[in-house]
């Protein structure tokens, strides 16, 4: 069980550690930032489509883009862990064991 616990850690440390989010500022608070012509053009059209902010817009996009790259490093890390045979029979042991557990109600 502490090989596969040094193994997850091992494989998703990057995924951890990149996949906290931020915490938010502070109620009122923001930052300039610049942006092309054309992706302004954009911001203002989806705003104005959704009937919402151009920041709120942004904060979507932003929290979107940050779950794709989430799920990216996840896949990425199950795919190392498939590389790695001890690994992955670990994590297939367990998940049978796990799937007898829902019986345990009846």
């Amino acid at each position: 069980m502490f090989a596969r616990r040094v193994t997850w850690v091992v494989i998703l440390k990057g995924v951890m550690m990149r996949s906290g989010k931020p915490k938010a500022p502070m109620a009122g608070g923001s930052k300039p930032i610049r942006v092309t012509e054309s992706t302004h053009a954009t911001l203002t059209w989806l705003a104005a489509d959704a009937g919402t902010s151009m920041q709120e817009v942004m904060d979507r996009a932003v929290e979107e883009y940050r779950r794709k790259k989430l799920l990216e490093a996840t896949n990425a890390a199950y795919s190392a862990l498939q590389d790695a045979p001890e690994a992955w029979a670990e994590i297939e042991q367990e998940r049978a064991a796990w799937d007898t557990t829902g019986l345990d109600w009846r």
